[in-house]
């Protein structure tokens, strides 16, 4: 995966694993922050690696690492 980075400055094979491996994608997701919860569903990462979430007004918004905790609706995951 670095190899292909180095050479061609993608990160296309680190997301298609990441989407592959996830155990997120196509479950409900606990959002916390800043102190707020939300419910939404994951429902795919998008070519730069970072989480699309559905919430239950249609909205997808696009989560980041470090802006937020994520866990399953029991818990970590």
């Amino acid at each position: 995966m670095y190899d292909e980075f180095e050479k061609n400055e993608s990160i296309n094979t680190s997301v298609r694993i990441c989407k592959e491996s996830s155990i997120l994608i196509g479950k409900e997701v606990r959002i916390i922050n800043r102190g707020k919860e939300s419910i939404g569903k994951a429902i795919d990462l998008n070519d730069e690696g970072e989480l699309l979430v559905q919430f239950s007004d249609g909205r997808v918004e696009k989560i980041i690492s470090g802006e937020i905790s994520v866990r399953g609706l029991n818990g970590y995951v």
